[in-house]
Order: C-alpha cells, then structure tokens, then sequence
C-alpha cells in the first residue's frame, strides 16, 4: 500500500478516467433527489436567486438536469449562462429545461461537455478573475 502523500495538483484534478458519468441518472435525477431530500435542496438552490437579478453571466458547473439553470434563466432575462457538466444526458436535459423556462435560452445559454475541474482549470487568465 503506498502512503505516500499526493502533490496538490494531483490531489485537487482526478484523472481523466476518473470523471464522473452521470448519464444513466439523468432522467430519473429529479425523483431520486425529490425521495432523498425531498424539496429542502431545491428550496437551498434557489432562495437567493432574487438576489442575482443584476448578474450579466454565469458560470455553473454540474447542475445536473438543468432545473435550476431554467429558474435562473427565468428569473433573470439579461443573464448569460456558461454550463458544464460531464454527463451529456444532463446537457441535454438542461438545455430542454432552459428553453421551456425561457424561450430565448437559444441565445443566452452555452453549454460545455466537459469535467468541470478541467474546464475551470483551462479557463483563461482574465476570464478565471471574472468567475
């Protein structure tokens, strides 16, 4: 067994083969966090979305199937939404969301298939000051 400790950048970035799949959950996602934590982690969500109303752009990562990238779009019309996640079943869904909540999610939602470590770690310079 090696005991060894890990640098902090192998620590803090899994390996490419490590990334979580989270496609075969996508559908069923929403009832089995509904029958895990009932509506609290929703209501943790979103309770300060009120207070994003003046944000212009928005980074997610791994919002799963999209409900609350939806509420976001919906409640604030000027906002601009970056969305990554690992599992191209939860963009997918995302992005049905997004567009049923605000019809105009077409132009103010990017989606990103990637692991969001990656994805944040490769982001350039001024950008990654930004987020």
């Amino acid at each position: 067994m090696n005991l060894r400790p890990m640098s902090l950048s192998t620590a803090t970035r899994p390996a490419a083969s490590s990334t979580a799949n989270f496609d075969r959950v996508a559908r069923p996602f929403r009832w089995m966090e509904y029958l895990t934590f009932g509506s609290a982690l929703w209501r943790c969500r979103t309770h300060f979305l009120s207070e994003l109303k003046s944000c212009r752009n928005a980074l997610i990562l791994g919002d799963g199937d999209g409900r609350f990238t939806a509420a976001l779009l919906a409640a604030n019309p000027q906002l601009n939404v970056d969305a990554v996640d690992s599992s191209a079943a939860m963009l997918r869904l995302l992005t049905q969301r997004a567009r049923t909540a605000a019809p105009d999610a077409s132009t103010r939602l990017r989606t990103h298939h990637a692991d969001a470590l990656a994805y944040v770690h490769d982001l350039p310079k001024e950008l990654s000051r930004q987020v």
